[in-house]
């Protein structure tokens, strides 16, 4: 699945991820390909995800923001 990170300035991160973990208001969410849509609000964390052409688990530091998953992209808006 597709995650891109947006922030006012332009996108952050764009890449292919297997497994993707949001740092949520409400706790981690985990999110797979096919996941159903989702609108979630993110507090500052990391968004640990698991890189599709090598299957390496990275992170990325956000300071919060709202996530939206649907047809098999995560966007996360900081």
């Amino acid at each position: 699945m597709k995650l891109t990170i947006v922030s006012a300035d332009g996108a952050v991160l764009e890449t292919e991820a297997r497994y993707v973990c949001l740092p949520a208001e409400d706790g981690e969410v985990g999110i797979l390909g096919g996941h159903a849509p989702l609108l979630a609000a993110l507090k500052a964390g990391k968004v640990k995800y698991d890189c599709e052409t090598d299957g390496v688990r990275k992170t990325a530091d956000i300071p919060g923001g709202m996530a939206e998953v649907k047809d098999n992209e995560v966007t996360i808006i900081i």
